[in-house]
């Protein structure tokens, strides 16, 4: 059958279509008057016995996947359409860092509701003293890591009366300030720079990525003939960064974080600590405190 010929030469030349995507296309592109649904089906399964002979066998298990990868790397058989390589293996680790909104006041609040963690609600959102210091947890985020600890003792040292405000100080330490706590300094804090920090590429990327499959479980051929295609794509940013490109950002943000760097460089001669944090919550809060 030319429907289902022309299905199997499509099949291998676009690895990440949906199968029921190539056959709409070949229908819209050719009238076939005795297609019926069964033959449907028997053309989507056709796409995938047909893609799985250009595959190697497939991983079953995580050992497998592992081996897999690991002499691929060794081999160096997987090139990107400039012909480089395109697995590499970190010998030192990752770096992860999270978005710089991460520790804002409304994320804070938000995840110590969450834990039944009774702030006034009022105390927050009036110029109050409470507001105040609660404020001054998203300046932490403008510290350098090793600074965290001592600003989270004066924190403490400041904290407004209450029960509920020393539940939200115990859940801020072991959530984000301790040494062993589950997201500590060193991947939310920073030192004020020009340099973005948000995960808003590596989202759209993910967003991006899982739009390609249609299995909530891709094997991992599938998935790397989608991350070389993407990785093409990479290429053209990469050569728009060479000429001098730039991505738009807004005045406002570029404004922002001028104001947090001066701050930064004014906390070591005209501003206490307090007043450097508080001054970067208010900045992190698009808020003014008078």
């Amino acid at each position: 059958m030319d429907f289902k010929n022309s299905l199997k030469r499509k099949a291998t030349e676009d690895f990440s279509a949906r199968p029921m995507k190539l056959a709409r296309q070949e229908l819209s592109r050719v009238e076939y008057t005795e297609i019926c649904a069964s033959d449907l089906t028997l053309a989507r399964r056709c796409v995938y016995r047909e893609r799985h002979k250009s595959w190697p066998k497939i991983p079953q298990n995580q050992e497998e996947l592992n081996e897999f990868l690991k002499r691929a790397f060794e081999e160096k058989s997987i090139k990107t359409s400039r012909g480089e390589l395109f697995l590499y293996r970190s010998e030192k680790g990752l770096s992860m860092f999270t978005c710089e909104s991460n520790l804002s006041p409304p994320f804070c609040f938000e995840k110590a509701s969450e834990r039944a963690y009774a702030i006034d609600l009022e105390s927050y959102r009036n110029k109050s003293p409470e507001r105040k210091w609660l404020l001054m947890f998203s300046g932490l985020s403008c510290l350098d890591p090793r600074m965290v600890q001592e600003a989270v003792q004066r924190l403490e040292s400041v904290m407004p009366a209450g029960e509920d405000y020393k539940t939200f100080l115990d859940y801020v330490k072991k959530t984000y300030t301790s040494p062993d706590a589950k997201f500590p300094p060193d991947v939310w804090a920073s030192v004020p720079s020009m340099e973005p920090a948000t995960t808003n590429g590596a989202e759209s990327f993910h967003t991006d990525f899982n739009a390609q499959f249609n299995a909530a479980h891709p094997n991992i051929f599938a998935s790397i003939s989608v991350l070389l295609e993407i990785q093409a794509q990479t290429y053209v940013k990469i050569n728009s960064l060479r000429v001098g490109e730039k991505n738009y950002v807004e005045p406002k943000r570029i404004e922002m974080k001028k104001k947090r760097i001066q701050a930064w460089n004014e906390m070591f001669s005209d501003r206490s600590l307090l007043s450097y944090l508080l001054y970067m919550g208010s900045l992190n809060a698009a808020m003014e405190i008078k």
